[in-house]
């Protein structure tokens, strides 16, 4: 292994011809990779590699999301990378073949009183009971957005992708966090289109309050339901 000083290549990642490449504190650390090298096919070895995948395509749908990165961006620690946070906290709950229902969108957050998050041709329907019954919200809390992600799976046609994903993003300016909510997040005709391919859905959703400003004062842990 070597470590190079200097601005030869920069900050530069990935593979050069028989040498690998990764940034660690600030140095480009190079390696060289093993002249035969055969990925393993051991079904454990194929399955992780596979969950890994799920949850790097996971992650970049959860980031996707303005409230969500902020979020978790706020959470990491110090020098920690952003991706490798969530990475660490969804992985293991990740199935090989799709994100599951233990998934989550948030890291900690207050309990979030879903009464249920139904999935219909057109739009999400969502019953909350009162949030005021699970944390008490300050004058400056206005606004409420729910973010949301709806994991497809089951395809009718077995040669469409084995699952999907789409992004729902909801905003209730004048919220009313003392009585309980009942609303729709509607989807549109490309994510109509999506739906329409699967028979199975898993439904993942998160709130945060918000001030006048759009500035994120607290949110919610992740509800998530399947049908």
């Amino acid at each position: 292994m070597a470590s190079v000083k200097g601005n030869v290549l920069g900050n530069y990642r990935g593979r050069l011809g028989n040498l690998a490449a990764r940034i660690v504190k600030g140095k480009t650390v190079l390696a060289a990779r093993p002249s035969s090298f055969s990925i393993s096919q051991a079904p454990p070895a194929v399955q992780a590699r596979s969950r890994f995948a799920v949850t790097v395509a996971l992650i970049g749908y959860i980031l996707n999301h303005a409230d969500l990165f902020l979020i978790w961006d706020n959470f990491k620690s110090p020098g920690k990378r952003l991706r490798n946070t969530v990475f660490q906290h969804n992985y293991h709950l990740c199935d090989y073949a799709r994100p599951t229902i233990e998934n989550i969108l948030t890291p900690n957050g207050f309990a979030f009183p879903v009464q249920s998050a139904v999935l219909n041709a057109g739009a999400l329907n969502l019953s909350i009971d009162a949030l005021n019954t699970v944390t008490t919200f300050l004058p400056e809390e206005v606004n409420l957005t729910f973010s949301c992600l709806v994991v497809f799976y089951n395809p009718v046609d077995p040669e469409d992708e084995h699952y999907s994903i789409i992004n729902l993003t909801n905003d209730e300016t004048g919220f009313d966090f003392n009585t309980a909510y009942t609303g729709t997040i509607n989807l549109d005709n490309a994510q109509q289109a999506v739906a329409a391919k699967y028979q199975n859905s898993i439904v993942l959703i998160s709130a945060a309050s918000k001030n006048s400003n759009g500035d994120i004062i607290q949110y919610s842990s992740t509800y998530s339901e399947e049908a």
